[in-house]
């Protein structure tokens, strides 16, 4: 671990402010993993993911200096957010029927049964068809497991909105997915 691993985000940010390289690479390698499957959620493409992926750390480092307050995480996330949400709505028209790649996985492929896979796959074929604002509230609260104020931190967004998208995310996938009740047991 060097120095500037055991620095706070926003702490490696001023330092980018001034121009030190290497502030930049320790948040590159702190957030790349998570920012890009949080931008592969939106966009469901990972050309296009990749892509957003590098706009938005391009976009970091570029507009570096107007960070000025708040959570690093925050800044970022509405950052990857916008870009993704303008890339998810260009791609609008090549994207009907194409969803993200491949269901997640049961931990235990000996153990699954023919309505664990049918269950896996009404699950993520429902989660594929909710608005990018709908499927980031799921992604962070169930997959990401985050607090309802760290969802709104890291959404730029207000405390009960998160509350109300993380609600309606909840009520729009028991809809999408009622007509499987009667096939498996949930």
């Amino acid at each position: 671990m060097t120095s500037l691993d055991a620095l706070t985000d926003e702490e490696l940010m001023e330092r980018l402010k001034a121009d030190e390289i290497d502030a930049y690479r320790v948040l590159y390698q702190r957030y790349k993993r998570t920012m890009y499957a949080y931008i592969l959620q939106i966009v469901r493409n990972d050309e296009v993911a990749k892509d957003v992926f590098q706009t938005v750390f391009a976009d970091i480092f570029e507009h570096r200096r107007q960070f000025t307050y708040g959570t690093f995480r925050a800044w970022m996330y509405t950052i990857a957010r916008n870009a993704s949400m303008k890339a998810w709505t260009k791609e609008a028209p090549s994207r009907a029927g194409r969803g993200i790649a491949d269901p997640p996985e049961l931990a235990d492929e000996g153990d699954r049964t023919g309505a664990d896979v049918l269950l896996s796959n009404a699950l993520h074929n429902a989660l594929n068809q909710l608005t990018p604002e709908f499927q980031q509230a799921i992604q962070l609260r169930y997959y990401d497991d985050l607090s309802f104020e760290e969802i709104a931190d890291r959404l730029n967004i207000s405390l009960s909105l998160a509350k109300v998208r993380v609600t309606r995310a909840k009520q729009a996938l028991r809809t999408l997915l009622m007509p499987l009740s009667s096939e498996v047991m949930i």
